[in-house]
């Protein structure tokens, strides 16, 4: 997607509750188009939900932010708060390459919930035992570019994706990443 206003994002089919989902797909930025790194928030992709009541969406967010991909988890018990209040995880953006995203999310309402998040099968962010679903139903991957400020004052900026893969239920991790995990990297936060 090219973006030069509020959102360019694709929707993919929705889950529900109870679902032990993978969302694997591949990304790219140009350095050339993201030289400007402002603190403006830049949504590379989300996991949201249908659900209408405020306070209970679920919002796992990829933000570009300084050349990083910040991952804002949200909390596990509604309300729901704002995206930047969530941030847990910070990882510098590799540019000019491809880079293979896996996103791993037990939806579940209670404390049995999982929520990891892989760059090219190095976990930059893991939390098991929680709640991932609220009341919600319906959760949903979104890959584009989303203003989540909605100021759009950071000028033009493209993302290129290939390669989205949906996995439903259990999946080895050597299936889904490619390979057994790597080792983390120290995180910058």
């Amino acid at each position: 997607p090219t973006f030069t206003g509020i959102r360019s994002e694709l929707r993919f089919v929705a889950d529900t509750l109870g679902d032990d989902m993978w969302y694997t797909f591949d990304v790219r930025l140009n350095a050339v188009d993201w030289v400007q790194l402002s603190t403006e928030e830049i949504s590379i992709f989300q996991v949201h939900t249908l659900d209408t009541i405020v306070g209970t969406s679920i919002d796992l967010t990829g933000l570009m932010i300084h050349g990083c991909l910040k991952i804002s988890v949200p909390s596990p018990e509604p309300p729901a708060t704002p995206i930047t209040d969530n941030i847990k995880a910070s990882y510098p953006m590799p540019f000019d390459r491809w880079v293979r995203m896996a996103v791993h999310a037990f939806w579940k309402a209670d404390d049995s919930g999982v929520v990891e998040v892989f760059i090219d099968r190095v976990p930059i962010f893991k939390q098991f035992n929680r709640g991932t679903g609220y009341t919600a139903d319906k959760p949903y991957l979104k890959l584009g570019l989303y203003d989540t400020q909605h100021g759009a004052a950071f000028g033009y900026r493209r993302a290129f994706y290939r390669n989205l893969r949906i996995y439903r239920g259990l999946s080895a991790y050597s299936e889904v990443l490619g390979g057994r995990p790597l080792l983390p990297l120290p995180m910058v936060v």
